[in-house]
């Protein structure tokens, strides 16, 4: 008996170091627990989960989102379809991504639409030195679908459509490790150069099985843009019914 006692006795600060880290995550529903999107993420760290109801969320905190760099998962409960952020044409982004995240912070399951500022070029979703991981988002009605610049970005299973003033995808500067993969491309219109996708960068993401088809642009690039001799990885995919002078 001493000695069961004995190794319970041994196991225990490995017990207890252990027990607050497998309890440390948390998981803050909105609006239940915080009334924005952007509450639940500022009550929010590594390894939390902020998980959004049904609806559509629109006014302050719930645009410009920022992820503040953390390791956090941001999740809809019913997915894109039942789950709008609306920037109502007053703010610049849907998701702001520019503190350095990286690919274990995550946003899945949004629809994001009218980031239509005129003061500003805007975008649904910018992602700016930082590498987070976007999945199962519907982002259409905005000026621009999604700027990239110089980031190592997943984008997986979205539907980026009918963008209607610079495009589906911007890419900037070096982007050469992110990888968009099973996206759609449609129906996008740009006033210069891409309707679907422009790469104005040195090194452009990967695209896995994606299609991009019935973009136009005013000047070149229907589907596709690459701004100068560029390496361009493009595996399984499909460029189909894109028009431009």
């Amino acid at each position: 008996m001493k000695h069961r006692t004995y190794q319970l006795f041994r196991l225990c600060p490995y017990l207890l170091f252990c027990f607050p880290i497998f309890c440390a995550a948390n998981v803050i529903h909105v609006p239940e627990d915080q009334a924005t999107i952007q509450a639940g993420i500022d009550a929010a760290v590594d390894g939390d989960t902020v998980l959004v109801a049904p609806g559509v969320y629109t006014g302050e905190g719930n645009r410009d989102i920022e992820l503040l760099g953390k390791a956090i998962v941001v999740i809809s409960e019913a997915g894109a379809e039942q789950t709008t952020i609306d920037v109502e044409g007053l703010s610049n982004y849907g998701f702001n991504l520019h503190q350095g995240e990286e690919r274990s912070s995550v946003i899945r399951g949004f629809r994001i639409i009218n980031a239509q500022n005129e003061a500003f070029l805007t975008s649904g979703i910018r992602i700016s030195y930082s590498s987070p991981t976007i999945s199962h988002c519907i982002i259409e009605y905005n000026a621009r679908g999604i700027l990239v610049e110089d980031t190592e970005a997943i984008i997986t299973h979205c539907i980026i459509q009918e963008n209607n003033s610079d495009g589906g995808i911007v890419s900037r500067f070096s982007s050469e490790d992110a990888i968009i993969r099973n996206c759609l491309i449609i129906n996008n219109r740009t006033n210069g150069s891409g309707g679907g996708v422009s790469l104005e960068t040195s090194r452009a993401p990967t695209f896995f099985n994606c299609t991009i088809a019935n973009n136009t642009a005013r000047n070149s690039g229907g589907g596709l843009y690459i701004g100068s001799d560029y390496l361009l990885k493009m595996r399984n995919s499909i460029l189909w019914g894109n028009t431009a002078p």
